[in-house]
């Protein structure tokens, strides 16, 4: 269970579902090459966390469902590689 969200992850679009269970987040990209690329690319932070995150990619958009004050790490280091891609845009969901 995920007890709270930091507040970059809130001003970042990260939301808190309901029952406190879960923080999601969709990324959209130009295209799915772009998607698929950024997803490749967290890996290495995916495998060095021990954590593997819920992910769908559909077309240009990835969105990610985690659960667990673990992934609040995992979170926080996705939107810094957010930070390191300007042509890419997100939206919260």
């Amino acid at each position: 269970m995920i007890t709270e969200l930091t507040p970059d992850l809130i001003k970042a679009g990260w939301k808190l579902s309901r029952n406190g269970e879960e923080i999601y987040q969709t990324y959209e990209f130009r295209n799915f090459r772009e998607a698929v690329r950024w997803m490749t690319a967290m890996i290495p932070d995916i495998d060095r966390l021990e954590h593997y995150p819920e992910c769908t990619i559909t077309y240009s958009k990835v969105k990610v469902r985690l659960t667990t004050d673990k992934d609040v790490e995992l979170a926080t280091r996705m939107q810094r590689r957010m930070g390191q891609r300007p042509q890419i845009t997100l939206r919260g969901s």
